[in-house]
């Protein structure tokens, strides 16, 4: 909300979808936060734990934001694991859903397969179409939303680390530990002009120093959805 009173109208993100350039505001991101927020709350997903997998898109973040303003707490996965390794951390962390890419579509195929119990498989494709749900449900009247209040104190997101050592184990951490992530990297870099996120965002350090602190100073953000773009992407933005 303090990006979205502040910046208002600015734009937050820059992106290209089927070759059309998309910019989103300050303003339209928190709308749609809330939009979907109210859509979990509304179809049971309160308090639980919801994993995400895909590329850098406005479409992951925007899951990522909504998820962890419900009161739900985020499992970023990294894409490039294999089912058996993604099989476990659903598990371990006891998801009761996944938003997955449909660029990983064989992957999730699979995991349909090994039957987890109360486990909801959701296409970041159907995303638009969910927002416009929790728009209606707020339209007619629906208000249980607004009771999510956030704490600093509450967890925010179960992030696994590379398990070199073994199996990979989850970290937890608060949304008290991102503002002071946040804050260390607004200290070390003075942020103007455009930025062009490339770091992936599962990582904690690719989340909190290309987007939060990013938001924090007001600035747009120009997504790279792949390596292969980076030379043309750089050009662009």
């Amino acid at each position: 909300s303090y990006c979205a009173e502040t910046f208002d109208e600015k734009t937050a993100f820059n992106f290209l979808q089927k070759k059309e350039e998309i910019k989103i505001s300050y303003r339209d991101f928190f709308n749609d936060i809330v939009a979907l927020s109210a859509f979990f709350i509304n179809k049971g997903l309160s308090r639980t734990h919801i994993g995400l997998i895909g590329e850098n898109s406005y479409n992951w973040l925007l899951t990522y934001f909504a998820v962890v303003n419900s009161n739900n707490v985020i499992v970023p996965i990294d894409k490039e694991l294999e089912a058996d390794d993604i099989e476990y951390l659903l598990r371990d962390s006891d998801c009761k859903a996944i938003f997955y890419s449909n660029t990983y579509y064989d992957i999730i195929d699979e995991l349909k397969e090994r039957n987890i119990e109360g486990l909801k498989f959701i296409n970041l494709r159907k995303l638009s179409k969910h927002i416009e749900e929790g728009r209606e449900a707020i339209s007619e009247g629906y208000r249980e939303y607004l009771d999510a209040e956030v704490k600093k104190d509450d967890l925010a997101s179960i992030v696994y680390t590379s398990g070199t050592t073994g199996r990979s184990k989850g970290v937890m951490l608060t949304h008290g530990n991102f503002c002071a992530s946040m804050y260390g990297a607004c200290c070390n870099a003075d942020l103007t002009g455009s930025t062009l996120l490339v770091l992936p965002l599962h990582h904690t350090f690719g989340l909190t120093a290309s987007i939060y602190a990013v938001m924090f100073y007001g600035n747009p953000i120009c997504i790279n959805k792949s390596l292969r773009n980076l030379a043309s992407d750089f050009k662009k933005y």
